[in-house]
Order: C-alpha cells, then structure tokens, then sequence
C-alpha cells in the first residue's frame, strides 16, 4: 500500500543578510526524501532513496550529467516564480 504524499512545506529565516528557504514537498516526488534548498541565488535540490531489499554495499555514488543540472535549473525556476 502506498502512503500519501505530505504537503508541501517551506521554513524561510535569515541568515548572513540573505534569506534561506527549506522546501519540501514539491520537487523529486520520486524520492524517498527531498528538501529544495535556496541561499541568495543559488539552489540546490537534495535527495534520499531507499530500497527495501537489503544489500551488502553501504555507498552509491551519484552522478550528474548536463541534463540533470538542466533539468533542475528549469524546475527550480518554475517553482520559485511569484
């Protein structure tokens, strides 16, 4: 049975003069775990997976392509415009 998404949620603070904004909820719904992270002008998107079968390695690597810094810049843009 697959559970419900959680609503999205956002805690913005100042910190240094700029504002920092922690979202979730909107972005890599995929994951198991996402918070889209934006300090002044830059964003970055962090994720969690997870599997249920268990397995004998304790590290993945990621990888990042060009594609996938794209893709984040046009969702990242989509999702902070006013």
């Amino acid at each position: 049975m697959s559970q419900a998404a959680p609503a999205p949620h956002q805690v913005t603070v100042e910190v240094g003069g700029r504002t920092l904004t922690l979202e979730t909820g909107k972005a890599a719904k995929q994951a198991n775990g996402a918070v889209l992270a934006r300090y002044g002008d830059t964003v970055v998107l962090v994720t969690a997976c997870m599997d249920n079968k268990k397995n004998d390695r304790d590290f993945s690597p990621s990888r990042w392509t060009t594609g996938n810094i794209r893709i984040l810049r046009e969702d990242s843009r989509r999702l902070f415009q006013a």
